[in-house]
């Protein structure tokens, strides 16, 4: 991950600080590298904000939308393989 909203992201620190700010709900853009390629996306954010995790016990879960472009199935693809 190299930004967020524009926010360069250098440490989970960073992406720590940022998101103090954040909803469940919010839409926000990534800016990610996958094969030497920069992509920036739209996110939803989705979860309970009331009590976010500490560093020691944050997880992300990657879902599959309903429908999708073909730019999504390939990151998606790319990161879980294509089974």
């Amino acid at each position: 991950m190299l930004a967020v909203e524009d926010m360069k992201v250098e440490s989970f620190a960073d992406l720590r600080e940022s998101a103090k700010n954040w909803a469940s709900g919010d839409e926000l853009t990534v800016t990610i590298e996958e094969n030497d390629e920069t992509l920036t996306l739209p996110i939803t954010l989705n979860g309970i904000s009331e009590n976010p995790p500490t560093t020691r016990d944050a997880s992300v879960r990657i879902t599959k939308k309903a429908e999708t472009n073909r730019l999504q199935r390939a990151i998606l693809a790319s990161i879980l393989g294509n089974n």
